[in-house]
């Protein structure tokens, strides 16, 4: 059977010893430690979670404020699509007044130079005619008549065109 002798007995003893000397010195400061980083890390996600709340705010702020500025900036956008219709349209109306006006000192210009062209015209003709007609005054040969008549006729014949 089981022999307890006094080496059993002090084994038994030193364990126990050594078991109380363990848990006071090494267990009860090792847990000690233990709870305090636990409090630690509880803290720590506290914090965290806290952080995450102020950020979500922040957040929730910012959409805010954006949505405010798109709205802002699509007011602002219309307002210069107005003004820019209302530019373009007021170019047009004094686009359309200044060519008016120019084709009209064009017609009236074109009407001035035609009839300084047929002033020009009769002038030449009139020379012509005098020309001729002193020329059958004095006599001359019936070749340079006909020849005159020719040139008379050419010439007429141009300002009519």
């Amino acid at each position: 059977m089981l022999k307890i002798d006094f080496g059993l007995i002090f084994t038994v003893i030193n364990l126990l010893v050594l078991y109380l000397l363990m848990k006071r010195f090494l267990f009860k400061p090792v847990h000690r430690i233990l709870e305090e980083r636990q409090a630690k890390v509880d803290e720590a996600l506290a914090n965290a979670a806290q952080a995450e709340e102020q950020a979500k705010a922040l957040e929730r702020e910012r959409s805010e404020a954006m949505e405010g500025i798109e709205a802002e900036r699509q007011e602002v956008l219309q307002k210069a699509r107005r003004s820019a219709a209302a530019e373009r349209e007021r170019i047009l109306a004094d686009a359309n007044t200044r060519s008016e006006k120019l084709v009209e000192e064009a017609s009236v210009e074109a009407n001035r130079q035609r009839e300084q062209i047929l002033q020009h015209a009769q002038s030449e003709i009139a020379e012509l005619v005098l020309s001729a007609a002193a020329k059958v005054a004095l006599g001359g040969e019936g070749s340079d008549d006909g020849e005159l008549y020719d040139i008379f006729l050419e010439k007429a014949g141009n300002t009519d065109e």
